[in-house]
């Protein structure tokens, strides 16, 4: 049976861990395809964002910069994806630095203030890297189910 292919968008600052993350992701999740986006490619390619299906969001949890650069970019995916609900992760990555400054709390405030309470991960890109695909497969899941139903719904309104 052929899985259908994701199309993810990695969004976050330079340096904050997205090659490493996309190489780890990439040889257990087959359904994905990766696209690396940093901060100034995101201003650049606000018409191709509303293409891709589902988005991670990741920041260096040892740089405020690398936090208010999500806070940032995160308004421009919205706007690119014309209001449309759409699956993402929010990533707390190098939490293996003991020189944090990026708390779990800051990353659940923004995911409730801007993304609908998407899950968050708060970790070492060595570590939990299977938990983080899972996550996000049944993440993309659920979004495409409200998606089918809103449809239904739709339609036997129309009928």
């Amino acid at each position: 049976m052929e899985c259908s292919k994701h199309h993810v968008a990695v969004v976050g600052g330079s340096g904050v861990g997205k090659t490493t993350l996309i190489q780890l992701l990439a040889t257990t999740f087959h359904e994905f395809i990766f696209k690396e986006f940093n901060e100034h490619d995101v201003l650049e390619a606000r018409q191709t964002l509303g293409l891709y299906h589902a988005f991670i969001l990741v920041c260096d949890t040892s740089s405020m910069d690398s936090f208010t650069t999500l806070s940032e970019v995160i308004p421009v995916i919205k706007r690119a994806k014309e209001g449309e609900d759409f699956p993402c992760v929010l990533v707390g990555n190098k939490t293996d630095i003991d020189a944090r400054v990026v708390s779990e709390r800051d990353l659940a405030k923004l995911s409730g203030v801007w993304l609908n309470s998407c899950p968050t991960f708060y970790l070492s890109i060595q570590e939990n890297i299977s938990k983080l695909g899972e996550v996000f497969l049944d993440e993309i899941e659920t979004h495409n189910t409200r998606l089918s139903f809103r449809q239904e719904r739709r339609n036997s309104i129309n009928v």
